[in-house]
């Protein structure tokens, strides 16, 4: 199964519209208000990379007051990555 993550920003006042439609679009999995820089997440999801790109069409076409959207599609050999960076420590001189 092939996913694509998209981050949205919806045109004030339009939220609940916005979720609304994306929710009752095909291959969309779930949909989450936000709160911060951005308005809406989204997953969809599709047999293969073909049809979740005619999904992921569909769903931005189903919501006119997108102002900016971000798409992240995960590797397609389905690994994930883990991090190896640790978080920063506060220094003792502080």
């Amino acid at each position: 199964m092939d996913r694509v993550y998209m981050i949205l920003d919806i045109m004030n006042g339009k939220h609940s519209e916005a979720v609304q439609r994306l929710q009752a679009t095909p291959g969309v999995r779930w949909v989450d208000a936000l709160e911060g820089q951005w308005d809406v997440i989204t997953a969809i999801e599709a047999s293969n990379r073909m049809r979740l790109a005619q999904l992921l069409v569909r769903a931005i076409s189903s919501v006119e007051t997108i102002t900016e959207d971000i798409q992240l599609l995960p590797t397609s050999n389905g690994t994930s990555i883990q991090s190896t960076v640790e978080p920063a420590r506060k220094s003792n001189n502080q």
